[in-house]
């Protein structure tokens, strides 16, 4: 039985790649700022950690974005 080999170059290829970093980056800041939150209420120190949370979140969605970068370009 051979193997069937799946073509990346395809139109629903390049859709399922663009949605899977934009969902990627989308969970990465939710997960923060989710955190950021369940630290507000334990420690009673309503901004800070929210906005902490949001920049950690942003830090590893910035670091998603540059691994796409990297990988397209080498």
């Amino acid at each position: 039985m051979e193997k069937q080999i799946i073509k990346k170059s395809g139109k629903y290829s390049k859709i399922a790649e663009d949605s899977s970093l934009g969902l990627s980056i989308a969970i990465c800041i939710c997960v923060g700022v989710y955190f950021g939150q369940l630290y507000d209420k334990a420690n009673d120190s309503e901004p800070v950690g929210l906005l902490v949370g949001f920049l950690f979140g942003l830090g590893a969605a910035s670091r998603v974005l540059l691994r796409v970068h990297n990988r397209l370009n080498s």
